[in-house]
Parts: structure tokens; C-alpha cells; sequence
């Protein structure tokens, strides 16, 4: 699968499918989506609709290199009419700040794996024995961190930013973000009162050396 501007492709022997990230197909001249056997294009519009409006994508898995599963959803379905929605996106932050707590214990350097001991046994996070230390997928989590209590989402032509903080962080910035959509920035800070700021690694009952 690749995904350039929206764009996604997915190869099964000499098929191959191009579609934008909401699955949809809508070939014109300039653009090459479509259902391809060889070089001949079989399908050249497939949009999923309910109701008659168009589904907006908030992911895409990459499950294998012939299959894809495309995260959708009514275009109304925001975090402010959608209470599921605004749950699953503050779980997800806080999960992200519990990390980030971790982090401090090893400079910053998240490891490979945890140890998964309860906090009531150990008050520090311990580091998997065999983990590697730095290790690819662990060094990019704090990109998708900022991406996740940010809210940021492409939409056409347009990056859009509805942030979700967790409890101890009161202000996050992310400057010239570059697309398709130019170079944006986005801000995001708690208006729950300056009280609830605190530092993070408190609650974890330690202190990181």
C-alpha cells in the first residue's frame, strides 16, 4: 500500500486498485484511481455513500500489501455531535500522556517494549529485558502523540486540528505543518483553569533520574 496526497494502492498479482483514503474511486484524466487488470481499467467510479452523502476517512490499516481497511464515517460524525468519538479521542490522548510519563524514567528514549508490571509493584515503568533501545516504531510514537492529542486529520484540501488534551498538559503548538493544504499551525491548551496543570511524572509515585 502507499499513500501520497490521500491516495492509496493496493497490488494482488497483476490487479491492482487505486482509491483515495475513504476507499472511494472517481477516475478523471488527471486522476489514475480505478480497478486495473494489467494496464486496462476495469472500474472506474466506486463511491460509498449512506444517504446519499459521502463518508469522511479517519484512517487507513495497511492489514497486507493486498488488502487495506479504510476507517469511515458520515461527515457530521465530529467529536462534537459524536460522543463515542470524543471518548475513544481522550482515551487515546491520555494513553499518549501515559507514555510520554514512561518516557521521562529513560531520558526521553522510549524502549522497544515494557515490562507490563502494575505500578503498584514497581513505581517505575521497567524496560523489557530484551527491548531494543532506541528502536524505530517506539522513536515515531511521539509523532503520532502529537498528531492524536491534536486532532489533526486531513479534509480535502485542508488540515483539520480538534485537539484532545489529557489531564497535566495545558498547552501543545505544532508550527508550519506542510500538505496539501500549504503550511498551517496548530495550537491546543486546556480551559480548565491553570489548577489542573501539573507535571506529569508524579503519578507515577517516583521520580525519573
Amino acid at each position: 500500500m502507499t499513500e501520497a496526497l490521500g491516495q492509496v494502492t493496493i497490488l494482488d498479482g497483476n490487479t491492482f486498485v487505486v482509491s483515495d483514503a475513504a476507499g472511494d474511486i472517481e477516475a478523471s484524466p488527471t486522476d489514475p484511481s480505478g480497478l486495473f487488470v494489467y494496464d486496462t481499467r476495469f472500474l472506474s467510479r466506486w463511491v460509498l455513500t449512506i444517504n446519499g452523502e459521502r463518508l469522511h476517512a479517519m484512517s487507513v490499516d495497511d492489514v497486507q500489501y493486498f488488502e487495506v481497511r479504510h476507517v469511515v464515517v458520515p461527515d457530521e460524525a465530529t467529536v462534537y455531535t459524536n460522543s463515542k468519538l470524543s471518548v475513544m479521542r481522550r482515551q487515546a490522548a491520555r494513553i499518549a500522556a501515559g507514555i510520554l510519563d514512561a518516557a521521562q524514567f529513560f531520558n526521553n528514549r522510549l524502549p522497544e517494549a515494557f515490562g507490563g508490571y502494575e505500578r503498584s509493584l514497581t513505581h517505575y515503568p521497567v524496560r523489557y529485558p530484551t527491548a531494543c533501545s532506541p528502536q524505530a516504531w517506539s522513536a515515531g510514537a511521539p509523532l503520532l502523540f502529537l498528531r492524536t492529542m491534536l486532532g489533526l486529520e486531513p479534509s480535502g484540501n485542508n488540515l483539520v486540528v480538534n485537539p484532545a488534551l489529557p489531564g497535566g498538559i495545558s498547552h501543545i503548538e505544532l508550527l508550519d505543518i506542510p500538505g496539501r493544504w500549504g503550511r498551517v499551525d496548530a495550537f491546543a491548551r486546556e480551559r480548565t483553569g491553570t489548577e489542573r496543570q501539573q507535571a506529569l511524572h508524579p503519578q507515577l509515585d517516583a521520580a525519573p533520574v
